[in-house]
Protein backbone atom coordinates (compact mmCIF):
# COMPACT_ATOMS: atom_id res chain seq x y z
CA UNK A 1 0.00 0.00 0.00
CA UNK A 2 1.43 3.34 -1.01
CA UNK A 3 1.29 6.46 1.04
CA UNK A 4 -0.65 9.41 -0.33
CA UNK A 5 -0.51 13.03 0.70
CA UNK A 6 -3.73 14.32 2.21
CA UNK A 7 -4.88 17.04 -0.15
CA UNK A 8 -7.49 18.78 1.94
CA UNK A 9 -6.65 22.45 1.50
CA UNK A 10 -7.96 23.31 4.96
CA UNK A 11 -5.78 20.63 6.53
CA UNK A 12 -2.41 21.60 5.12
CA UNK A 13 -1.19 22.54 8.55
CA UNK A 14 -1.70 18.97 9.77
CA UNK A 15 1.11 17.82 7.52
CA UNK A 16 3.55 20.25 9.09
CA UNK A 17 2.51 20.35 12.75
CA UNK A 18 3.46 17.77 15.39
CA UNK A 19 0.28 15.94 16.27
CA UNK A 20 0.93 15.57 20.02
CA UNK A 21 -0.86 12.23 20.02
CA UNK A 22 1.61 10.38 22.26
CA UNK A 23 0.43 6.90 21.28
CA UNK A 24 3.49 5.36 22.92
CA UNK A 25 2.11 6.52 26.28
CA UNK A 26 -0.33 3.63 25.86
CA UNK A 27 2.53 1.11 25.86
CA UNK A 28 3.18 -0.47 29.28
CA UNK A 29 6.94 -0.47 29.76
CA UNK A 30 6.82 -2.99 32.60
CA UNK A 31 5.15 -5.60 30.35
CA UNK A 32 7.89 -5.49 27.73
CA UNK A 33 10.88 -7.84 27.72
CA UNK A 34 13.30 -6.04 30.03
CA UNK A 35 16.21 -6.25 27.63
CA UNK A 36 18.47 -3.29 26.83
CA UNK A 37 17.67 -3.29 23.09
CA UNK A 38 13.87 -3.34 23.57
CA UNK A 39 13.86 -0.64 26.24
CA UNK A 40 16.32 1.48 24.23
CA UNK A 41 14.04 1.16 21.18
CA UNK A 42 11.12 2.41 23.26
CA UNK A 43 13.13 5.36 24.58
CA UNK A 44 14.34 6.17 21.07
CA UNK A 45 10.80 6.06 19.66
CA UNK A 46 9.54 8.29 22.47
CA UNK A 47 12.15 10.90 21.55
CA UNK A 48 11.23 10.73 17.87
CA UNK A 49 7.46 10.52 18.33
CA UNK A 50 6.68 14.25 17.96
CA UNK A 51 8.43 14.19 14.57
CA UNK A 52 7.30 10.82 13.23
CA UNK A 53 3.80 10.08 14.51
CA UNK A 54 2.51 11.66 11.28
CA UNK A 55 3.74 11.96 7.73
CA UNK A 56 4.84 15.42 6.65
CA UNK A 57 6.21 17.03 3.54
CA UNK A 58 7.62 19.89 5.61
CA UNK A 59 10.16 18.36 7.98
CA UNK A 60 10.83 20.81 10.81
CA UNK A 61 12.52 18.79 13.58
CA UNK A 62 16.06 19.38 14.84
CA UNK A 63 17.05 15.84 13.94
CA UNK A 64 17.27 15.32 10.20
CA UNK A 65 14.76 13.06 8.49
CA UNK A 66 17.60 10.79 7.35
CA UNK A 67 18.80 10.36 10.93
CA UNK A 68 15.23 9.70 12.17
CA UNK A 69 14.83 7.09 9.45
CA UNK A 70 18.08 5.42 10.44
CA UNK A 71 17.15 5.34 14.13
CA UNK A 72 13.70 3.88 13.50
CA UNK A 73 15.01 1.30 11.03
CA UNK A 74 17.58 0.12 13.58
CA UNK A 75 15.05 0.07 16.42
CA UNK A 76 12.54 -1.86 14.33
CA UNK A 77 15.18 -4.46 13.55
CA UNK A 78 15.88 -4.96 17.28
CA UNK A 79 12.16 -5.26 18.03
CA UNK A 80 11.52 -7.78 15.25
CA UNK A 81 14.39 -9.87 16.55
CA UNK A 82 12.88 -9.70 20.06
CA UNK A 83 9.49 -10.80 18.71
CA UNK A 84 11.10 -13.94 17.30
CA UNK A 85 12.44 -14.74 20.78
CA UNK A 86 9.18 -13.90 22.63
CA UNK A 87 6.38 -14.13 20.03
CA UNK A 88 3.57 -14.18 22.60
CA UNK A 89 4.36 -10.87 24.28
CA UNK A 90 1.44 -8.67 23.18
CA UNK A 91 3.05 -5.52 24.55
CA UNK A 92 6.14 -6.11 22.46
CA UNK A 93 3.96 -6.61 19.36
CA UNK A 94 2.16 -3.34 20.03
CA UNK A 95 5.45 -1.49 20.44
CA UNK A 96 6.76 -3.08 17.25
CA UNK A 97 3.63 -1.96 15.41
CA UNK A 98 3.98 1.63 16.62
CA UNK A 99 7.67 1.86 15.76
CA UNK A 100 6.91 0.36 12.34
CA UNK A 101 4.13 2.96 11.93
CA UNK A 102 6.55 5.78 12.70
CA UNK A 103 9.06 4.25 10.28
CA UNK A 104 6.26 4.12 7.68
CA UNK A 105 5.73 7.84 8.23
CA UNK A 106 9.32 8.49 7.17
CA UNK A 107 8.97 6.24 4.13
CA UNK A 108 10.78 3.10 5.28
CA UNK A 109 9.85 0.38 2.79
CA UNK A 110 7.83 -2.64 3.95
CA UNK A 111 6.79 -1.19 7.29
CA UNK A 112 3.06 -1.03 6.55
CA UNK A 113 2.86 -4.82 6.50
CA UNK A 114 4.87 -5.01 9.73
CA UNK A 115 2.30 -2.80 11.44
CA UNK A 116 -0.67 -4.84 10.22
CA UNK A 117 0.89 -8.24 10.96
CA UNK A 118 2.04 -7.20 14.45
CA UNK A 119 -1.39 -5.85 15.36
CA UNK A 120 -3.16 -8.96 14.05
CA UNK A 121 -0.97 -11.13 16.29
CA UNK A 122 -1.47 -8.83 19.29
CA UNK A 123 -5.25 -8.89 18.77
CA UNK A 124 -5.28 -12.69 18.88
CA UNK A 125 -3.33 -12.62 22.14
CA UNK A 126 -5.45 -9.87 23.76
CA UNK A 127 -8.90 -9.88 22.10
CA UNK A 128 -10.41 -7.46 24.64
CA UNK A 129 -7.63 -4.86 24.33
CA UNK A 130 -8.67 -1.80 22.31
CA UNK A 131 -5.11 -0.93 21.30
CA UNK A 132 -4.71 -3.24 18.27
CA UNK A 133 -7.84 -1.80 16.63
CA UNK A 134 -6.95 1.71 17.81
CA UNK A 135 -3.41 1.59 16.41
CA UNK A 136 -4.57 0.00 13.14
CA UNK A 137 -7.30 2.64 12.75
CA UNK A 138 -4.77 5.42 13.34
CA UNK A 139 -2.56 3.99 10.59
CA UNK A 140 -5.44 3.57 8.13
CA UNK A 141 -6.50 7.16 8.71
CA UNK A 142 -3.16 8.17 7.20
CA UNK A 143 -3.70 6.09 4.04
CA UNK A 144 -6.19 5.83 1.19
CA UNK A 145 -8.30 3.63 3.49
CA UNK A 146 -9.04 6.47 5.88
CA UNK A 147 -12.77 5.66 5.86
CA UNK A 148 -11.95 2.22 7.26
CA UNK A 149 -9.76 3.84 9.89
CA UNK A 150 -12.57 6.15 10.95
CA UNK A 151 -14.94 3.19 11.10
CA UNK A 152 -12.52 1.48 13.47
CA UNK A 153 -12.50 4.46 15.81
CA UNK A 154 -16.31 4.59 15.73
CA UNK A 155 -16.48 0.89 16.58
CA UNK A 156 -14.29 1.38 19.65
CA UNK A 157 -16.35 4.38 20.73
CA UNK A 158 -19.61 2.44 20.34
CA UNK A 159 -18.44 -0.40 22.56
CA UNK A 160 -16.78 1.53 25.39
CA UNK A 161 -17.73 4.27 27.82
CA UNK A 162 -16.03 7.38 26.50
CA UNK A 163 -14.63 8.22 29.95
CA UNK A 164 -12.68 4.94 29.92
CA UNK A 165 -10.78 5.80 26.74
CA UNK A 166 -7.46 7.65 27.08
CA UNK A 167 -6.65 11.15 25.92
CA UNK A 168 -4.32 9.84 23.20
CA UNK A 169 -7.18 7.81 21.75
CA UNK A 170 -9.43 10.87 21.52
CA UNK A 171 -6.65 12.92 19.92
CA UNK A 172 -6.23 10.24 17.23
CA UNK A 173 -10.00 9.97 16.86
CA UNK A 174 -10.36 13.74 16.40
CA UNK A 175 -7.66 13.92 13.74
CA UNK A 176 -9.27 11.06 11.82
CA UNK A 177 -12.75 12.59 12.17
CA UNK A 178 -11.53 15.85 10.67
CA UNK A 179 -9.82 14.14 7.76
CA UNK A 180 -12.73 11.77 7.01
CA UNK A 181 -15.22 14.65 7.08
CA UNK A 182 -17.30 13.79 10.16
CA UNK A 183 -16.92 17.15 11.93
CA UNK A 184 -19.73 16.70 14.47
CA UNK A 185 -17.90 13.60 15.71
CA UNK A 186 -14.75 15.70 16.00
CA UNK A 187 -16.64 18.28 18.05
CA UNK A 188 -17.91 15.60 20.40
CA UNK A 189 -14.43 14.11 20.78
CA UNK A 190 -13.01 17.54 21.60
CA UNK A 191 -15.73 17.97 24.21
CA UNK A 192 -14.72 14.62 25.70
CA UNK A 193 -11.11 15.83 25.87
CA UNK A 194 -12.20 18.92 27.80
CA UNK A 195 -14.17 16.80 30.24
CA UNK A 196 -11.14 14.54 30.68
CA UNK A 197 -9.19 17.69 31.63
CA UNK A 198 -6.76 17.20 28.78
CA UNK A 199 -4.30 20.06 28.63
CA UNK A 200 -5.31 22.46 25.86
CA UNK A 201 -3.03 22.89 22.86
CA UNK A 202 -3.04 24.77 19.57
CA UNK A 203 -3.72 21.66 17.51
CA UNK A 204 -6.99 20.94 19.29
CA UNK A 205 -8.00 24.57 18.87
CA UNK A 206 -7.33 24.25 15.15
CA UNK A 207 -9.38 21.05 14.97
CA UNK A 208 -12.25 22.86 16.69
CA UNK A 209 -12.06 25.75 14.25
CA UNK A 210 -12.10 23.38 11.26
CA UNK A 211 -15.04 21.38 12.60
CA UNK A 212 -17.12 24.47 13.29
CA UNK A 213 -16.42 25.87 9.83
CA UNK A 214 -17.78 22.71 8.18
CA UNK A 215 -21.27 23.90 9.20
CA UNK A 216 -23.11 27.05 8.13
CA UNK A 217 -25.99 28.58 10.06
CA UNK A 218 -29.27 29.08 8.24
CA UNK A 219 -29.77 32.67 7.08
CA UNK A 220 -33.49 33.60 6.89
CA UNK A 221 -32.62 36.47 4.54
CA UNK A 222 -30.99 34.19 1.97
CA UNK A 223 -32.69 32.30 -0.85
CA UNK A 224 -31.71 28.63 -0.89
CA UNK A 225 -31.95 26.00 -3.58
CA UNK A 226 -32.85 22.40 -2.79
CA UNK A 227 -29.22 21.35 -3.28
CA UNK A 228 -28.17 23.71 -0.49
CA UNK A 229 -30.13 21.68 2.06
CA UNK A 230 -30.71 18.22 0.58
CA UNK A 231 -28.24 15.57 -0.51
CA UNK A 232 -28.85 11.99 -1.52
CA UNK A 233 -27.17 8.67 -2.21
CA UNK A 234 -28.30 5.32 -3.56
CA UNK A 235 -28.38 2.35 -1.18
CA UNK A 236 -29.34 -0.84 -2.99
CA UNK A 237 -32.93 -0.52 -4.16
CA UNK A 238 -33.53 2.67 -2.16
CA UNK A 239 -32.44 6.28 -2.26
CA UNK A 240 -31.50 8.07 0.95
CA UNK A 241 -32.28 11.78 1.28
CA UNK A 242 -30.78 13.92 4.05
CA UNK A 243 -31.48 17.49 5.14
CA UNK A 244 -29.25 18.17 8.13
CA UNK A 245 -30.69 21.67 8.55
CA UNK A 246 -34.10 20.09 9.27
CA UNK A 247 -32.60 17.24 11.29
CA UNK A 248 -33.92 14.46 9.08
CA UNK A 249 -32.91 11.57 6.85
CA UNK A 250 -35.42 9.53 4.90
CA UNK A 251 -35.45 6.49 2.66
CA UNK A 252 -37.49 6.07 -0.52
CA UNK A 253 -37.85 3.20 -2.98
CA UNK A 254 -36.14 3.90 -6.30
CA UNK A 255 -39.41 3.49 -8.19
CA UNK A 256 -41.11 6.27 -6.22
CA UNK A 257 -41.39 9.53 -8.10
CA UNK A 258 -39.98 12.66 -6.48
CA UNK A 259 -42.58 15.32 -7.26
CA UNK A 260 -41.00 18.02 -5.10
CA UNK A 261 -37.93 18.39 -2.96
CA UNK A 262 -37.44 21.88 -1.58
CA UNK A 263 -35.96 24.09 1.06
CA UNK A 264 -37.84 27.36 0.94
CA UNK A 265 -38.46 29.96 3.64
CA UNK A 266 -36.95 27.67 6.25
CA UNK A 267 -39.20 24.72 5.33
CA UNK A 268 -37.97 21.30 4.22
CA UNK A 269 -40.57 19.77 1.92
CA UNK A 270 -40.54 16.54 -0.04
CA UNK A 271 -43.41 14.98 -1.99
CA UNK A 272 -43.33 11.44 -3.36
CA UNK A 273 -45.88 9.52 -5.41
CA UNK A 274 -45.79 5.75 -5.02
CA UNK A 275 -47.48 2.90 -6.85
CA UNK A 276 -49.17 2.59 -9.29
CA UNK A 277 -51.76 0.39 -7.58
CA UNK A 278 -54.82 -1.18 -9.17
CA UNK A 279 -57.97 0.66 -8.09
CA UNK A 280 -61.63 0.05 -8.82
CA UNK A 281 -61.26 1.97 -12.06
CA UNK A 282 -57.73 1.99 -13.48
CA UNK A 283 -54.64 2.67 -11.35
CA UNK A 284 -53.79 5.28 -8.73
CA UNK A 285 -50.64 6.73 -7.18
CA UNK A 286 -50.71 7.49 -3.43
CA UNK A 287 -48.93 10.65 -2.33
CA UNK A 288 -46.50 10.95 0.59
CA UNK A 289 -45.62 14.40 1.91
CA UNK A 290 -43.05 15.34 4.54
CA UNK A 291 -42.80 18.85 5.96
CA UNK A 292 -40.36 20.05 8.60
CA UNK A 293 -39.75 23.51 9.99
CA UNK A 294 -39.02 25.54 13.09
CA UNK A 295 -41.98 26.78 15.13
CA UNK A 296 -43.29 30.15 14.05
CA UNK A 297 -43.01 32.91 16.63
CA UNK A 298 -45.26 31.97 19.55
CA UNK A 299 -46.45 28.78 17.82
CA UNK A 300 -46.93 25.76 20.05
CA UNK A 301 -46.91 22.17 18.82
CA UNK A 302 -50.66 22.12 19.38
CA UNK A 303 -50.99 25.17 17.12
CA UNK A 304 -48.99 23.36 14.44
CA UNK A 305 -51.21 20.30 14.77
CA UNK A 306 -54.44 22.31 14.51
CA UNK A 307 -53.19 24.20 11.45
CA UNK A 308 -53.07 20.98 9.43
CA UNK A 309 -56.15 19.24 10.86
CA UNK A 310 -58.80 21.95 11.26
CA UNK A 311 -60.45 21.54 7.85
CA UNK A 312 -61.39 17.86 8.19
CA UNK A 313 -62.88 15.67 10.88
CA UNK A 314 -59.69 13.88 11.89
CA UNK A 315 -59.77 11.08 14.43
CA UNK A 316 -56.92 9.61 16.41
CA UNK A 317 -55.37 6.36 15.23
CA UNK A 318 -52.51 4.19 16.41
CA UNK A 319 -49.24 5.22 14.72
CA UNK A 320 -47.88 2.52 12.43
CA UNK A 321 -44.42 3.70 13.51
CA UNK A 322 -42.85 6.72 15.19
CA UNK A 323 -39.28 8.02 14.72
CA UNK A 324 -39.27 9.75 18.14
CA UNK A 325 -40.63 8.92 21.58
CA UNK A 326 -44.13 10.30 20.96
CA UNK A 327 -46.20 10.87 17.81
CA UNK A 328 -49.74 12.04 17.15
CA UNK A 329 -51.44 10.03 14.40
CA UNK A 330 -54.83 10.94 12.93
CA UNK A 331 -56.92 9.89 9.95
CA UNK A 332 -60.00 11.21 8.21
CA UNK A 333 -62.53 10.18 5.58
CA UNK A 334 -63.51 12.33 2.60
CA UNK A 335 -66.63 10.66 1.15
CA UNK A 336 -66.47 9.95 -2.58
CA UNK A 337 -63.38 12.14 -3.02
CA UNK A 338 -61.92 9.62 -5.48
CA UNK A 339 -65.20 8.58 -7.05
CA UNK A 340 -65.43 5.94 -8.56
CA UNK A 341 -62.33 4.73 -6.64
CA UNK A 342 -63.72 5.36 -3.18
CA UNK A 343 -63.31 7.83 -0.38
CA UNK A 344 -60.30 10.00 0.28
CA UNK A 345 -58.31 8.60 3.22
CA UNK A 346 -55.71 11.10 4.51
CA UNK A 347 -53.41 9.93 7.32
CA UNK A 348 -51.34 12.52 9.20
CA UNK A 349 -48.46 11.93 11.60
CA UNK A 350 -47.14 14.78 13.78
CA UNK A 351 -44.09 14.90 16.04
CA UNK A 352 -41.38 17.25 17.27
CA UNK A 353 -37.74 16.93 18.23
CA UNK A 354 -35.45 19.19 20.23
CA UNK A 355 -31.93 19.89 19.04
CA UNK A 356 -29.21 17.43 20.13
CA UNK A 357 -25.97 18.52 21.76
CA UNK A 358 -23.96 17.85 18.59
CA UNK A 359 -26.15 18.53 15.54
CA UNK A 360 -25.30 16.53 12.44
CA UNK A 361 -23.79 13.63 14.35
CA UNK A 362 -26.53 11.15 13.41
CA UNK A 363 -26.10 11.70 9.69
CA UNK A 364 -22.33 11.61 9.34
CA UNK A 365 -20.41 8.71 7.89
CA UNK A 366 -16.68 8.56 7.15
CA UNK A 367 -15.65 9.63 3.65
CA UNK A 368 -12.46 9.52 1.69
CA UNK A 369 -11.26 11.80 -1.11
CA UNK A 370 -12.67 10.88 -4.53
CA UNK A 371 -10.58 8.87 -6.96
CA UNK A 372 -10.30 9.99 -10.57
CA UNK A 373 -12.32 7.60 -12.71
CA UNK A 374 -10.22 4.69 -13.97
CA UNK A 375 -7.23 5.50 -11.76
CA UNK A 376 -6.03 5.22 -8.19
CA UNK A 377 -4.99 8.87 -8.11
CA UNK A 378 -6.47 10.82 -5.23
CA UNK A 379 -8.10 14.08 -6.20
CA UNK A 380 -8.10 17.38 -4.34
CA UNK A 381 -11.06 17.24 -1.98
CA UNK A 382 -12.48 20.23 -0.15
CA UNK A 383 -15.31 19.22 2.15
CA UNK A 384 -18.49 21.14 1.37
CA UNK A 385 -20.19 23.07 4.11
CA UNK A 386 -23.39 21.70 5.54
CA UNK A 387 -26.31 23.83 6.68
CA UNK A 388 -26.39 23.33 10.42
CA UNK A 389 -29.53 21.98 12.05
CA UNK A 390 -32.00 24.58 13.25
CA UNK A 391 -31.54 25.32 16.97
CA UNK A 392 -34.33 24.35 19.32
CA UNK A 393 -37.32 22.19 18.38
CA UNK A 394 -38.40 21.26 14.87
CA UNK A 395 -42.00 20.36 14.03
CA UNK A 396 -42.66 17.55 11.57
CA UNK A 397 -45.67 16.42 9.54
CA UNK A 398 -45.97 13.31 7.39
CA UNK A 399 -49.08 13.07 5.25
CA UNK A 400 -50.42 10.15 3.25
CA UNK A 401 -53.05 11.04 0.65
CA UNK A 402 -54.79 8.00 -0.84
CA UNK A 403 -58.08 6.57 -2.01
CA UNK A 404 -59.89 3.93 0.03
CA UNK A 405 -59.69 1.43 -2.86
CA UNK A 406 -55.87 1.32 -2.62
CA UNK A 407 -55.50 2.25 1.04
CA UNK A 408 -54.00 -1.08 2.11
CA UNK A 409 -51.16 -0.78 -0.43
CA UNK A 410 -50.65 2.90 0.34
CA UNK A 411 -50.37 2.22 4.08
CA UNK A 412 -47.51 -0.22 3.42
CA UNK A 413 -45.59 2.57 1.70
CA UNK A 414 -46.49 4.94 4.53
CA UNK A 415 -45.26 2.48 7.16
CA UNK A 416 -41.99 1.88 5.28
CA UNK A 417 -41.45 5.61 4.99
CA UNK A 418 -42.02 6.33 8.68
CA UNK A 419 -40.07 3.31 9.94
CA UNK A 420 -37.02 4.38 7.94
CA UNK A 421 -37.14 8.05 8.89
CA UNK A 422 -34.35 9.29 11.14
CA UNK A 423 -34.56 12.58 13.01
CA UNK A 424 -32.16 14.25 15.39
Amino acid sequence: MHKWAIHYAVLTFLLATPCMKADLAAIHRDKLPQTPTVLAALDDALQLEPCTDHWTNQWSCEISKDDATAHLSKDLGFLQAAVKETPDNAELLLLTAEVAHYAYNVDVTGTYDVVIDSLKHAEVLTPTDIRPLWFRSDLLCQTKALDQGAAGFLAIEENHAWQSLPVAFWDNYTACAIISNIPAHAERALDHLKQLNAKANQLRSSYQEIAVKRFTDYDPNKNYEAKDAWYSREIGNEVEFTATVCGLRLLAHKDWKVDRIEFTNGICLVVFTTGPYKATDGTLHPELVLLARQPLEGESFEDFFIKFTSKLDFKAERPLACPVSTCLAVEATMPDAYKPNGDGKPHNLFFQKDAPQFPGLLFEFPEKPPVKSGTEVMQVFRPTNTLKRFPGPIYYLILLDTASSIEADALKDYEFFVKNLQVE
